[in-house]
């Protein structure tokens, strides 16, 4: 009886992996129209920041090219977190 049970336990958990661990690809449920996805990406339009690099040391600078060399890459990868088609 009891060589049962837990045969029947290992059986569910068993069952339980393998369907808890079927990746499921994410469904999009409408499509947006054209207009309206150009509209909202020139709300995201590219802006030039400029910053006064005199006042910074050489080592001061070497860190700032450091630092946006890091953002770029860690935007790469939140773009592939969020979805795994992005480029």
């Amino acid at each position: 009886m009891y060589r049962k049970i837990m045969m029947t336990i290992a059986i569910l958990m068993l069952l339980n992996m393998i369907i808890g661990c079927t990746a499921k690809e994410p469904v999009i449920k409408a499509t947006a129209d054209v207009a309206d996805v150009k509209q909202q990406l020139e709300k995201f339009a590219p802006v030039e920041i400029a910053y006064d690099g005199s006042q910074l040391s050489e080592g001061d600078h070497q860190a700032l090219l450091k630092l946006v060399e890091a953002a770029k890459l860690m935007d790469q990868i939140f773009l592939r977190q969020v979805y795994d088609k992005n480029p």
